[in-house]
């Protein structure tokens, strides 16, 4: 019983990645430059946002030291 459930589960497993990797398709260079550029953006505005929220926290925290 335990060697068919191994061996149902390592099959289920292999179809899986098998079925992942025969997903990927040929972009254009135009979509990766794009996303690319998107990429950071969001890194850059995440960035940001952790900044303001560290300030934001020390401001906090030094005002209640005072």
């Amino acid at each position: 019983m335990l060697k068919n459930l191994k061996s149902y589960v390592l099959a289920m497993m292999a179809f899986a990645l098998s079925a992942l990797q025969s997903a990927h398709a040929a972009l254009d260079t135009a979509v990766t430059t794009e996303l690319t550029t998107a990429r950071a953006d969001i890194i850059t505005i995440g960035g940001i946002v952790f900044g303001i929220a560290v300030a934001i926290v020390l401001y906090k925290w030094f005002k209640r030291a005072l």
